[in-house]
């Protein structure tokens, strides 16, 4: 499996908007992406742009429509939104870029009584 060299890091695609341009540029110079992470961070910022037009469109022509029947209708660019949204960040969950690190899992604690309390035998 080849690794992306930060001495070649690659371009970002002309189709990318100037912000995926500039979060592609971020990603790589902060993490060593295998070849096939960068094919899914090329679809991650394809997405984002992607959920960003359909935004857009959303806005500048409301959230909801009347059909020729005058039947009131979601505006198409909304499930558009929500699904590219959905890819985006599946796609930053395949390359790992959501992971934090977190504490060594632990048991869940119990609640602590006070110890006359636990003398007597009662709980509550």
């Amino acid at each position: 499996m080849e690794r992306c060299n930060r001495a070649r890091m690659p371009k970002p695609p002309a189709t990318l908007s100037d912000t995926s341009k500039k979060f592609w540029k971020a990603v790589l110079a902060g993490w060593e992406l295998d070849t096939n992470h960068i094919r899914l961070l090329q679809v991650a910022c394809e997405q984002w742009d992607r959920a960003t037009e359909a935004r857009a469109a959303v806005s500048e022509a409301g959230a909801y429509f009347s059909d020729r029947h005058g039947n009131i209708k979601p505006h198409p660019g909304l499930s558009i939104e929500v699904q590219a949204r959905k890819l985006f960040i599946h796609a930053l969950r395949e390359i790992g870029l959501d992971a934090k690190v977190l504490e060594a899992p632990r048991a869940p604690m119990l609640p602590r009584y006070s110890e006359k309390e636990s003398r007597q035998g009662r709980v509550c």
